[in-house]
């Protein structure tokens, strides 16, 4: 906890982690919410996706997909791969007030499969992406996702 309360991102998105789950802690899925949020505005990306993933579920908090596309967007322009993933669905699928886009779902999926998801990759073969997938990026960097915009430019 004194972490945590000493503005620890790593901190707060564990111990949101631990509340979310019960471990050591009560389970609170409103607790979870609240050290995520402050872990998210420090620019975790872990706790950016677990906020989306909470906000798509309406676990701890009101159901609201615009708002869970925001935050896992955020978390996938900063190297996410989970959340690459997520907004590579929701690009496909069209949720959250985004139209069905193959080629922006293409590339979240894209960047998703350099930094090593199968399921990506997998995605991308199912979308009839060419065969040259990268299997895993070489690098750890943040990732810039020019030419697949925000949701804001539609």
């Amino acid at each position: 906890h004194a972490a945590a309360e000493q503005a620890n991102a790593l901190a707060q998105t564990k111990l949101g982690n631990m509340y979310l789950k019960g471990l050591g802690v009560p389970k609170n899925d409103f607790t979870a919410i609240g050290w995520w949020a402050q872990a998210a505005a420090a620019g975790n990306t872990d706790a950016q996706f677990n906020l989306g993933n909470s906000l798509q579920n309406g676990s701890g908090v009101r159901k609201d997909i615009v708002s869970a596309i925001q935050w896992w967007r955020l978390a996938a322009e900063h190297g996410h791969t989970d959340a690459q993933l997520t907004m590579g669905i929701a690009s496909r699928d069209g949720i959250g007030g985004i139209d069905p886009e193959p080629d922006r779902a293409m590339a979240w999926f894209r960047l998703a499969a350099e930094s090593g998801s199968t399921q990506a990759r997998e995605q991308l073969v199912k979308l009839g992406s060419p065969k040259r997938v990268v299997h895993q990026r070489q690098e750890t960097r943040p990732v810039s996702v020019v030419g697949v915009g925000s949701i804001e430019d539609r």
